[in-house]
């Protein structure tokens, strides 16, 4: 049985993205979707399960910053298995999925279980078409990316200039 119609999982922790599935939630909202939210513990409004990165933002406002990718990397699998857990449970029609590719090979795996086992449709909101992550070679995450568009069902972005990138760059229309 359905529990909910769409979930948004938002598990970044900087910028505005959080205004995004906010804007995306409230419109839903008032056409009467059942909706769901998993989002990071600095999400700033007061709706949505926040498991995402409790301890790292901990350690990151601390002095001792060592092993922080390491704890964060733990919390987000562990974060994107409970997620999966509740898409096999819940079974959302829609999984709308904010693409912040802080850990681009996890993302992939994330995304491709939830294709794998599941009868959602998968969206991801893509903030950054273009990658403007420096850890990995542009190369690299332009393939990454690829892979995982290729795998979900719509891309949603922000405005004419991220389209013009998905035709230019990965050709997707």
């Amino acid at each position: 049985m359905k529990k909910c119609d769409i979930l948004h999982i938002y598990y970044g922790a900087a910028g505005n993205a959080g205004l995004y599935i906010d804007e995306i939630y409230s419109t839903l909202k008032e056409a009467s979707f059942e909706q769901e939210v998993i989002v990071n513990y600095n999400y700033p409004f007061n709706y949505g399960r926040k498991i995402f990165f409790k301890r790292t933002d901990l350690i990151n406002m601390g002095k001792n910053k060592r092993g922080r990718r390491y704890h964060r990397a733990i919390e987000l699998i562990c974060g994107l298995l409970y997620t999966f857990f509740f898409i096999l449970y819940n079974k959302p029609a829609i999984v709308n999925y904010s693409f912040i590719p802080s850990m681009i090979y996890i993302d992939y795996i994330f995304i491709k279980l939830v294709k794998i086992c599941s009868k959602s449709t998968i969206i991801i909101t893509c903030h950054d078409v273009v990658p403007n992550i420096v850890y990995l070679p542009t190369n690299i995450q332009i393939k990454m990316r690829k892979r995982i568009f290729n795998i979900v069902d719509k891309i949603l972005v922000h405005n004419e200039n991220s389209i013009d990138d998905l035709k230019n760059i990965f050709a997707i229309s």
